[in-house]
């Protein structure tokens, strides 16, 4: 596919140079350096057929994929509302409006208030409905449905985003970030991989591939990657995430790294309950059960009631009330894991061990040499 937008690039090149003022001919020469994955030749043609063609719709567009393929952080819609005065039902301009009305943090997710969430969703569902290929309409769908809980469209969209997106970047993370989340998909390293390979100096792609090659269990790999994504975003909560979480599963642990990366996530983004998860996890391999259970329940405050990750949290609040003698808040800790009734076989079998814990049946020594075998 690339070599044929190769072709059609050669093909305009002649064009323009035929017709230098052919808005069609400069149009083709900048989707398919677009296309063809050279995306700062072409964000400057895009900008410069929006000097002569302010008008267009596709111009305004392809700028704002190009750029955003080229990692640009604060682009604007202003081309793009320029062309929607003109032609409000330009498919390609609404669908880069849809995309750009959304905030996101640092990792990608949806920050926006409901209402700049529903304009969003109703432009790019407008943009659907004129042309069902716009990519950046189905990312916007994708990263609402992830938002809102429905994984089910979520899923769905990414995977419409990249059948018709596969020059973005973005799309690439945005599946591969959903299909390694709620999938476990191996294919979700193809994403990451293929994000790299359009955007090599991509943060959130390495960062993410750091999680997933981390659940694989290539703990040095998943290291590699994650050090590269600090070098590429040294403020990047989740790449310090992910690397404390690798120093937390070689062998030996590395406590004190982990503690200083889990810490300088916090630093970044105090909302990271994975953040406050792993370093009351590291406190109460420390003994210091106190502030193990001080950061769970900062952790527990951020979470649904029924959020998947309050069942680890649990546990390890409650290991940590035993550590502190405090008998009766452990009991109410577990009885709250069972009443959640979700538990893994792994965590049914840490919740019987605490239980034996609780009932006198373990000393700590034992209980901490049968917690490290489930790990």
């Amino acid at each position: 596919m690339q070599g044929e937008w190769q072709a059609a690039g050669a093909h305009a090149d002649r064009a323009a140079t035929e017709a230098p003022g052919s808005v069609e001919a400069r149009l083709l020469q900048a989707e398919a350096r677009l296309r063809a994955g050279h995306h700062a030749e072409a964000a400057a043609l895009a900008q410069a057929l929006l000097v002569d063609a302010p008008w267009s719709g596709d111009a305004a567009a392809l700028e704002v994929e190009a750029r955003l393929a080229l990692g640009a952080r604060g682009v604007t819609s202003h081309a793009v509302d320029r062309a929607l005065t003109v032609d409000p039902d330009h498919p390609r301009a609404l669908a880069a409006r849809a995309y750009l009305g959304l905030q996101r943090d640092a990792a990608g997710l949806v920050t926006s208030p409901a209402q700049r969430r529903e304009a969003a969703r109703q432009a790019a569902e407008r943009a659907l409905r004129l042309d069902p290929a716009q990519p950046l309409a189905h990312a916007v769908l994708a990263e609402l449905g992830d938002a809102a809980g429905d994984v089910v469209v979520a899923l769905v969209a990414a995977g419409r985003a990249r059948q018709h997106g596969a020059h973005l970047p973005d799309v690439h993370v945005l599946r591969g970030r959903l299909r390694g989340r709620h999938q476990g998909d191996v294919g979700a390293l193809d994403d990451f991989d293929q994000a790299l390979r359009l955007r090599p100096a991509d943060a959130r792609a390495l960062a993410n591939r750091a999680g997933l090659l981390l659940a694989r269990g290539y703990v040095p790999a998943a290291l590699a990657a994650a050090d590269e994504a600090l070098r590429v975003d040294p403020n990047l909560a989740e790449a310090f995430l992910h690397r404390a979480r690798a120093h937390l599963k070689a062998r030996p642990r590395d406590r004190q790294r982990a503690y200083d990366d889990l810490n300088q996530a916090l630093r970044r983004a105090p909302g990271l309950v994975e953040a406050w998860l792993h370093r009351a996890v590291v406190f109460h391999d420390l003994a210091m059960h106190a502030e193990a259970v001080a950061d769970v329940d900062r952790a527990l405050a951020l979470l649904a009631p029924g959020a998947a990750r309050r069942t680890d949290l649990l546990l390890v609040r409650g290991r940590s009330l035993l550590g502190l003698a405090r008998w009766v808040e452990a009991e109410a800790a577990l009885a709250e894991v069972e009443r959640q009734g979700r538990t893994s076989h792994r965590d049914e079998e840490r919740l019987h061990l605490l239980r034996e814990r609780l009932a006198g049946r373990l000393d700590d020594a034992a209980l901490r040499e049968a917690l490290a075998a489930t790990r």
